[in-house]
């Protein structure tokens, strides 16, 4: 006699919640019992004017129902854009399709343990249940029945998919050849050019042109650096063009009595209220200076002093040349540095703009030696210079640099 299936299998059919051996079972009795099979039409028969209704809601909407990939890729995430907009779209209006989806995803949930699980060969018992499962579905019409049908076509074909999947990717393991570690190339060190104390920090200019130790400083400012690293040479500024000869400072002097001019003397002058100093005379009482425009106008001249040096009583023109001679009195008789006709002593105060150039550099790099004695050299401020390339050479004894930089201010200074 056979046994027919209990309420709870076939509740448990209607609601799709066997297990697939459940399921398998179920379907060979209904296969075969045409009495449980009414018994089902009878169960299933309360969804049927639910159904038919959400039939004809759907009819008056161009949108179809999802196929077996679009509901397998969306149970997966595999949708993205405009193709997962139109499957939200749907499954928000079709109960259908959204129970189709549930199901799915219960079911990928219950055989995610399987598929971890070494992949064997489908049998011919599984293809089997797939086949018979759409035959008795399409065998019968009622539209309550349509979505378990659906659901399971689509559990099945997303089933065989990811058993493939898992199947090639197996393979692929396989057969991949151990990838070969090809060793690094052994990378030559970079040759250094120079390298110089500076300041409190260091220089280091390597073969590639990469110089380290004034990223702080503008690109400019680096190209100088650079430059002085590599060729340290300066050239004659053109501010001390006009000015004759240090020489000039030796001028004058009469008879035994050496009497000369010490400074300023073919200079470029950042102050624009310089201090003027000369050699005594012997005997000499007094002593009074007056300075010159370029056209040997007197400018400023000095009262009586009895000292051996005088700061200018007021500023003077800014990127202008000036002369300057101090005449000495000695037991009622005069005498002058330089003598005529030697030339007077002249030197030039920096131009304004050049002036506040330098100010503004010592404000923002004062501390760097090297660059501060390029720009002192190149606005003819010499003796500042060579402050600064001293400074230099005390911090690297051992650097040609800084020796190089020395050598070359003194020619200027002749």
């Amino acid at each position: 006699m056979i046994s027919h299936l209990t309420e709870t299998q076939l509740d448990g059919f209607c609601r799709q919640s066997l297990t697939v051996a459940e399921l398998l079972a179920v379907d060979d009795h209904l296969a075969a019992c045409e009495s449980c099979r009414q018994r089902l039409d009878a169960a299933l028969s309360g969804d049927a004017s639910f159904a038919t209704m959400q039939a004809e809601l759907l009819a008056d909407t161009p949108t179809a129902h999802l196929s077996f990939e679009q509901t397998a890729d969306f149970v997966d995430g595999r949708l993205a854009g405009e193709a997962l907009q139109m499957a939200n779209d749907h499954l928000t209006v079709c109960l259908q399709c959204r129970a189709a989806v549930e199901d799915l995803q219960a079911f990928r949930q219950q055989v995610t343990d399987d598929l971890s699980r070494e992949v064997q060969p489908a049998t011919a018992e599984t293809m089997t249940f797939w086949q018979r499962t759409k035959e008795f579905f399409n065998a019968r019409s009622p539209i309550g029945i349509y979505a378990t049908a659906l659901a399971l076509l689509i559990a099945g074909a997303w089933l065989a998919r990811q058993l493939v999947l898992k199947k090639d990717n197996s393979q692929v393991a396989i057969t991949q050849p151990s990838p070969t570690v090809t060793p690094s190339p052994e990378i030559a060190p970079v040759k250094l050019l120079a390298q110089l104390n500076d300041g409190g920090g260091k220089l280091v200019l390597d073969e590639r042109g990469v110089l380290s130790g004034a990223e702080n400083l503008p690109a400019d400012r680096q190209q100088q650096l650079k430059q002085s690293l590599i060729e340290p040479r300066l050239t004659r500024s053109s501010a001390l063009n006009g000015l004759g000869s240090p020489s000039a400072s030796l001028m004058g002097g009469s008879g035994k009595a050496m009497f000369a001019v010490i400074e300023p003397v073919a200079k470029v002058l950042l102050a624009d209220r310089p201090t003027l100093r000369w050699q005594p005379l012997a005997g000499a009482t007094t002593y009074e200076v007056e300075v010159f425009d370029e056209s040997f106008n007197s400018v400023l001249k000095s009262e009586h002093l009895q000292t051996t040096s005088w700061r200018v009583s007021k500023p003077l023109a800014r990127g202008r040349v000036f002369a300057w001679q101090v005449k000495a009195i000695k037991d009622g008789q005069e005498f002058k540095a330089p003598q005529p006709p030697a030339p007077l002593a002249r030197f030039r105060v920096l131009a304004k703009a050049e002036a506040e150039k330098i100010e503004q550099a010592r404000a923002q790099f004062g501390t760097s030696h090297l660059l501060l004695g390029r720009l002192y050299a190149e606005a003819g401020l010499l003796d500042e210079a060579e402050r600064e390339f001293s400074a230099l050479e005390k911090a690297n004894p051992d650097s040609t640099v800084p020796k190089q930089l020395l050598e070359g201010l003194r020619k200027l200074q002749r």
